[in-house]
C-alpha cells in the first residue's frame, strides 16, 4: 500500500520541484566557481596588477585605506577595514548610505560596492551588487551576482523569495527519503539476498530503449549522489528557512549556542572606539582565546563596525574554521562593544555546540568552500545531475502520462465497440 502513494507523492514533489532544481543546478555548478568567474568576467573590477609579469606593490595601511575610501564616497558610510586580499586583485568596500541631515532619508547611492587597488587606493570601479537589468540597460558585470539571486531566491524580492525556494528545498528533502524507498526491492517470500535484488537499481542498461534508459538515469544519478543531494537539499533549507524549519527540527538532535546577545545600547554621550584600538582590544582577546583553547590563528578576513549594535565584528579564519584558508574566508568572530572596547564574545565555527558545527559544515559544504578545488569540480558536476534529474523525471512522468492516455483511449474505443 505504501508504494503506490508515495508514486504519487514522488511524482507531484517531482513535478513541483523540476523548474526550481533546473535552475538551481545550473546556476549552483556556475557559483561553485564564483570568484574565478568574477575575476575572469570582471577583470576591470577585481584585478589590481593586470599582469602576472608584474609584481604586486605592497597594499596600503588597510586602516588608511578604508579612510581613502571612505573619503571617495562621504554620502556611505565604509563600515569595515578589509585585510589582506587576493595579491593582485583589489579590494572590495560595501557602501551604506548615509543619512542626509536636511531630509532625514538615506542618500541614493548609485551602488553598494566599490573597488580600489590596495596598494594605491585608486578606485577601480563601483556597482550595485545584483542589478542587472537597470533602466531598460544591462550591467554584465553584474551577472554573477545576478546568478546568486536567482540561484537563491529566483531573483524575487525578499523575503518572498527566500521562503519560495525554502519550501522547495523543504519538498526536495523529503523527496529524497521518497526516491530512496522508490528504489528498493519489492518484499518477495523467495527472498534473493537484499543487495542482488537492488543492484539492478544501480545500473544504467545501456542496450535498452531510449525510456529504459532515462528511467535508469533519474534512478540511478539520485541513488549514486543520494547523500550529497540531502546535504545540498537540507542545507539549501537553512539557508532559507533556518529560524523557521531548520533549527527547530536540527534542535531535537543538536545543542545550538546563540550568539544574538551581542549588543549594547549606544548613549547619546557615549563615542565610538577609534578602528585601530579596536583592531588592538579584538586582536588582544583572539590571541587569549587562542592559548586558551589551543587553536591557530591563520589570518585576518575584516573589522566591521555595526553601528545598530554598537559593536565591533573581528573576523579571522583560524584552526577552528571549516571553510578552505582563502583571504575573506574567515567565519571566527571576536565581538568587542564599540564605545568601550569591552569583550563582549566569540564565535567559533567548530568546537562549541554541535549544531553550530554541523550548520557550518552543512554551509561550507553547499557553498562549495571546503576541500579546495576537487570539491569544487565535484559541485559543479553535482549541479548539472541536479539538472539532468528534473530532465529526466519530467520525461519518466510525460512518457507514464502519454500511457496512461493511450490505455484510456483504448478503453474508451473498446466500450464505445462494445455498445454498438
Amino acid at each position: 500500500m505504501l508504494r503506490p502513494a508515495f508514486t504519487k507523492l514522488h511524482r507531484w514533489a517531482g513535478l513541483m520541484t523540476a523548474g526550481f532544481l533546473l535552475l538551481a543546478g545550473l546556476t549552483g555548478s556556475l557559483l561553485a566557481f564564483e570568484h574565478d568567474l568574477e575575476v575572469l568576467l570582471n577583470p576591470h573590477l577585481f584585478v589590481a596588477t593586470p599582469s602576472a609579469d608584474i609584481p604586486s606593490p605592497a597594499p596600503l595601511d588597510p586602516f588608511e585605506l578604508r579612510e581613502h575610501v571612505q573619503d571617495l564616497e562621504p554620502k556611505a558610510d565604509v563600515s569595515e577595514v578589509v585585510f589582506g586580499p587576493h595579491p593582485g586583485q583589489s579590494a572590495m568596500f560595501w557602501l551604506t548610505p548615509r543619512i542626509n541631515p536636511d531630509t532625514g532619508q538615506p542618500f541614493k547611492l548609485s551602488a553598494d560596492q566599490l573597488f580600489v587597488d590596495p596598494a594605491t587606493g585608486e578606485e577601480l570601479g563601483r556597482r550595485q551588487w545584483g542589478e542587472f537589468i537597470s533602466n531598460g540597460e544591462i550591467h554584465w558585470e553584474n551577472l554573477i551576482p545576478f546568478l546568486w539571486r536567482l540561484h537563491s531566491s529566483l531573483a524575487l524580492p525578499e523575503p518572498w523569495g527566500a521562503w519560495l525556494f525554502g519550501a522547495i528545498a523543504l519538498i526536495w528533502t523529503l523527496d529524497c527519503f521518497i526516491g530512496l524507498f522508490l528504489t528498493l526491492p519489492r518484499f518477495q517470500r523467495a527472498q534473493r539476498p537484499f543487495l542482488k535484488r537492488w543492484k539492478p537499481a544501480w545500473l544504467i542498461k545501456w542496450h535498452s530503449g531510449a525510456y529504459r534508459i532515462n528511467l535508469d538515469l533519474h534512478r540511478c544519478i539520485g541513488l549514486w549522489l543520494w547523500f550529497m543531494l540531502l546535504v545540498f537539499a537540507w542545507s539549501s533549507v537553512m539557508l532559507n528557512l533556518r529560524q523557521e524549519v531548520y533549527n527547530p527540527v536540527m534542535s531535537l538532535a543538536f545543542e545550538f549556542s546563540e550568539n544574538n546577545n551581542f549588543a549594547r545600547p549606544k548613549t547619546e554621550s557615549a563615542s565610538t572606539l577609534d578602528w585601530r584600538a579596536a583592531h588592538a582590544a579584538a586582536a588582544y582577546e583572539l590571541n587569549r582565546l587562542s592559548v586558551e583553547r589551543g587553536f591557530t590563528i591563520n589570518h585576518e578576513n575584516s573589522l566591521l563596525l555595526n553601528r545598530k549594535r554598537n559593536i565591533y565584528i573581528y573576523r579571522v579564519h583560524t584552526s577552528e574554521d571549516v571553510y578552505d584558508a582563502a583571504p575573506g574566508a574567515g567565519k571566527t568572530k571576536i565581538v568587542i562593544d564599540a564605545s568601550s572596547g569591552a569583550f563582549l564574545g566569540a564565535s567559533f565555527p567548530s568546537g562549541d555546540a554541535a549544531g553550530n558545527t554541523v550548520s557550518n559544515w552543512l554551509q561550507g559544504l553547499h557553498m562549495a568552500n571546503v576541500f579546495g578545488l576537487p570539491y569544487r569540480l565535484f559541485v559543479c558536476v553535482l549541479g548539472l545531475m541536479v539538472a539532468v534529474l528534473s530532465v529526466t523525471g519530467v520525461i519518466v512522468w510525460l512518457k507514464k502520462r502519454h500511457a496512461q492516455a493511450h490505455r484510456i483511449e483504448r478503453k474508451v474505443a473498446a466500450y464505445r465497440v462494445k455498445v454498438r
